[in-house]
Parts: C-alpha cells; structure tokens; sequence
C-alpha cells in the first residue's frame, strides 16, 4: 500500500557480521503547508534495545512458557538514534557518546523524530530550546510550541527547533516514561539498568561551539506520564475525506484488550478474548485469495460497505498504557477516556468532530 507523503518507512536488514543495519525512508510532500518552516532538516530516532537475543533461552522461550509469572521482558538500554549510554564494566564495553546534531545559530531545523522501541515510551525535549511541532504521523497540523513532547512505540512526530541561542552545547534529552515499562519480581529482566539510566541524552552543538558535553539544564516537569500529546494541540489541516459527521451511518466495533494466560497457561495478548495465531504454512492472505476466507484465530472483522465510516471502541482493561495501530490506514481520534474509564458508558465521552487528531497510532490509556 503506497505510504502517504510526509511519512516514513523504516528499512531494517539482518546481516551475520552486523546484528541489524536499519535506517529511515522519507517520503517528502511538495504541498506540506509547514515547508517554509524550516531550513534543513534531521532524522532522529529513540529506542530501547535488548542485549540479549530473542531466541535466548531466558527471553522469548520464557515469556512463553507455561506459567510465566512476569510482563514482558524489560530493555537493557535506550538510545538516540543508535547511540546511547550504559555503566558496564566489560573490556569491550565502549565509553559513553552521544548522538550529535550540529546547527547554525539562526537556522531552523525540523527534527523528524520516530520511536522505534518495542517497549519504550519517551518525553523528548532539547533544553532551552521549545519544539514547534508540525506533524504528527505523517499528517500536517497547524504548528504548536512545546517544552517538551511525548512519544509512544511506532509514533513519529516533527518538530522545528529554531537555533537563536548562545553558541553552545545543549541536551538533547530522551526521557524514559518509567510507566511504560511495568515489570514484577517474575518479569524478564526486572532489575534492568534501564531505571537507572532513564534519561538518554545526546547533543545539540552549535557551529563554532567546543566539542565538550553541555551544562545546560532542563525543563523542570512533574509529569512523565505515558500518554500521547494533547489531543487539541494536534489540530490537521483539512483533510479529504473530511471527518464523518456524528449522525453518519458509522459502524461500531469494540474490542476488549486484555493480556492473559491461555487454556496452556501461556501469556498471550487477546482482543476480545482471541489472540491472533499464524499459520505459517497456510498464511491468511493465501487463504483469503484461495476463497477459504478466515478463521477465528485470525481475529478478523469484515467490512464491506463502500465509503463506509467505523467508529473502533477501544476498551484496555490492563493496567498500562498501550499504543494501538491500523497498519496501512490513518483515523481520526474523535474521542479518548481517561485512565479506569473502560466500563463508562460511551455517551459519558466528550466527541470532536470538527478537528480532530488524524494519525495511525494512538495510546489508549490504562483500563481507559
């Protein structure tokens, strides 16, 4: 499916000498109405990495086997775009660097910023320097200032920081949302040094400053919660098609999100009770082309009508956060509960029609 303009891909290649070799794709609209905006324009990405293997014994085959008592396994690590800090001791360990950005006192930049964690929720912030944000997964909105701004899995955001301060270093700072990552005495990798280390700086060096890390403070902020931006900040530009009215003939689905054991006392993700299984040898698409169609364990939900809306209802009954996707298609956030809201009748909601958020990942907040 052909990604919108203003978006990104991102290409990740395996490699027996070179664990993964990933790097972004971007896909530049000529009509972005934030073009004149900026001068030039970087990619960053923020990411939690896990030291041991997946197919390690203590990682994915525990997570799956029966009776596990744990969530899901804790990241060793985060980084800046591939770049990051960990206190190990090992003769191999290399010594702390940072992710660097060099600007031009008087220059604008736009910062393409794309959490590609497994896990990791972050609040991105560059001291002394507020970040005007334009985009929001790929789609244009009418530029917003903020001090600092979060980011969920698979979100990406951009935002212009214009260089009119001292010459000097500044922090970049990749604030780890400790609440992303939930974790028991069981979980896989508890006592990760992670939470010691939340805070993933890089560099934001102007020309003509020394090659020294910064001093600079900052943004002193009691709220590190795990949610997204606010969604009256993210206002698009009009969109075709516009938004469904609220008495068009829209199609209700909801779906109950939960994490649980399953009959083999194996922790699986479910929504509305059934958790989505491959069949590697027969794959759903092949069955679909074959006029099979689907079967329950591909947790499908046809829909047929030409032009039709869907209003998806979305009820996390888990005690975290959790960043909800469409691959393939964007939706409006017309309406978002608060945390322990799930069991709320619908019409309790506050509904915006008129201009709401347009993006393709969304977080859904704890039993909201």
């Amino acid at each position: 499916m052909p990604n919108p303009t203003g978006d990104y891909l991102f290409i990740c290649l395996y490699s027996p000498a070179v664990w993964n070799l990933l790097g972004p794709i971007v896909i530049h609209d000529p009509d972005d109405p934030n073009n004149d905006l900026f001068d030039y324009e970087y990619v960053m990405t923020v990411s939690d990495w896990y030291h041991i293997p997946t197919g390690d014994p203590s990682m994915l085959p525990t997570l799956f086997s029966a009776n596990y008592q744990g969530i899901d396994p804790i990241p060793d690590s985060a980084e800046i775009s591939g770049v990051g800090q960990y206190n190990c001791s090992i003769p191999t360990c290399v010594p702390s660097k940072f992710a660097t950005y060099s600007v031009t006192k008087g220059k604008r930049y736009r910062f393409r910023i794309i959490n590609i964690s497994a896990m990791s929720h972050f609040w991105i912030s560059i001291d002394e320097h507020p970040l005007t944000v334009i985009e929001v997964d790929g789609t244009p909105i009418h530029p917003v200032k903020v001090e600092m701004l979060p980011i969920n899995s698979a979100q990406r955001y951009s935002v212009v920081v214009t260089a009119n301060n001292a010459v000097g270093n500044y922090w970049i700072r990749a604030q780890l949302s400790g609440c992303s990552l939930p974790d028991n005495n069981f979980t896989i990798n508890f006592n990760s040094p992670i939470f010691e280390n939340g805070n993933i700086t890089g560099i934001l060096r102007y020309e003509g400053a020394p090659p020294t890390n910064p001093t600079s403070v900052g943004y002193s902020t009691s709220v590190i919660n795990c949610y997204d931006l606010d969604s009256s900040l993210m206002k698009p530009y009009p969109q075709n098609p516009p938004v469904p009215p609220k008495d068009a003939n829209v199609t209700r689905l909801n779906f109950n999100v939960a994490i649980k054991q399953n009959p083999e006392h194996i922790l699986e993700a479910t929504m509305n009770n059934s958790s989505f299984v491959s069949d590697l040898s027969y794959p759903t698409n092949q069955r679909v082309i074959d006029g099979v169609g689907f079967i329950s364990s591909d947790n499908a939900y046809p829909y047929y009508v030409l032009n039709g809306a869907v209003e998806i209802v979305i009820n996390n009954t888990e005690p975290r956060t959790h960043p909800f996707h469409m691959h393939g298609h964007e939706f409006w956030v017309i309406a978002q509960g608060d945390n322990n809201s799930y069991n709320k009748p619908l019409d309790t909601l506050t509904y915006n029609y008129d201009n709401p958020p347009l993006r393709d990942t969304a977080t859904v907040k704890e039993r909201g």
